[in-house]
């Protein structure tokens, strides 16, 4: 699903990975570095993330904040769906067990960690694509989908990226960050993930009108009302494209 002229129009920072054609940007970035933040909360082991938490600060439900993944036993792919009224990711068996081993306390945030007007008015919609912490496509090329997750693991923020390989999933950390202080129960967030499907994109006629022309799925990494960076795959490497600043 390709971001609306709303989506672009109303927000800013966009980052998308994704495999392209012809006429991509030169040169190659940090994927979707999360936003700086000058120090680090307490762990979010300690905030309370899990759903048998008691509510947060000033009466902040702290267990709709974060939520570990969702294990599908059936599935073969990831995939976002809706899970007792809210949005999870949900991930094969392996999976569940490639993130027990290397992040064993990863926790996706959900839907309550980004600020609600962002929705309220059109600049974001929900679906099987896109949920704000997570964006599932099939960014490599290969027929199978794909993902890339924010979230938090202890002290920090993390985004994280599980590409299909021959035998799975692979997982790799694309960035990370100490945790803002707050950030482990704010309802407030406005960087947020959503999918781009195959089309064509360029940056502003200021930054030099390149354009890019995705051949598989991206995601944009958007930070609200203050800039977009498309990152993208090509030739098995990641590439950029300033989509707004």
């Amino acid at each position: 699903m390709a971001p609306s002229a709303a989506l672009l129009s109303g927000i800013c920072l966009v980052a998308i990975l994704a495999g392209c054609g012809e006429q991509s940007s030169a040169g190659s970035g940090q994927l979707g570095t999360l936003d700086d933040s000058p120090a680090a909360s307490p762990s979010l082991a300690t905030q309370a993330v899990r759903p048998d938490s008691p509510p947060g600060p000033q009466g902040v439900d702290t267990a709709a904040i974060a939520a570990p993944p969702v294990e599908d036993a059936s599935a073969a792919e990831v995939r976002l769906a809706t899970v007792a009224g809210t949005w999870r990711l949900l991930v094969p068996r392996a999976v569940t067990a490639t993130l027990g081993a290397q992040l064993p306390d990863f926790m996706p945030w959900t839907a309550r960690h980004y600020w609600q007007p962002i929705t309220e008015y059109g600049f974001f919609e929900f679906n099987e694509s896109q949920a704000m912490f997570a964006a599932v496509g099939d960014f490599s090329g290969d027929g199978v989908s794909d993902a890339v997750v924010d979230g938090a693991a202890g002290s920090d923020a993390l985004r994280i990226l599980l590409i299909s390989t021959n035998d799975g999933y692979s997982l790799s950390e694309i960035a990370r960050r100490p945790l803002g202080p707050g950030e482990a129960t704010s309802t407030e967030a406005i960087e947020f993930l959503s999918l781009a499907s195959p089309d064509d994109y360029s940056e502003p006629a200021y930054l030099g009108s390149r354009r890019v022309n995705l051949l598989a799925d991206g995601f944009i990494v958007t930070y609200f009302e203050k800039g977009a960076t498309l990152y993208y795959m090509r030739d098995g490497s990641w590439q950029e494209l300033t989509l707004s600043d």
